[in-house]
């Protein structure tokens, strides 16, 4: 079963999303049952902001940050396609 999961998130000022993965955990089977794995996340930004605004896309393990600027997108693999395991290298947080 494939399924397309679609979410907007709007930070408010000195808002941020703590460190986190896309993809569920073992222990989380019970969501994986309703909706299945994330194995990819794609992203865009509706906005541009400025230096000193934040709102950067920050890979913790990978030490890459993405400033947001309209109509840029990000797109990642949270699970090795020839594999099969989840990548918690793509562990990432809104600042």
């Amino acid at each position: 079963r494939e399924q397309i999961e679609m979410m907007m998130v709007k930070y408010t000022y000195l808002q941020k999303f703590d460190k986190h993965v896309d993809y569920f955990e073992d222990h989380e089977i019970n969501v994986l049952d309703r909706g299945g794995q994330r194995y990819a996340t794609f992203f865009i930004y509706l906005n541009t902001l400025h230096e000193g605004d934040g709102g950067e896309t920050e890979f913790t393990q990978l030490g890459i940050r993405s400033k947001p600027r309209r109509g840029d997108g990000l797109f990642w693999h949270n699970q090795n396609p020839k594999t099969g395991k989840m990548m918690p290298m793509t562990e990432h947080q809104g600042n």
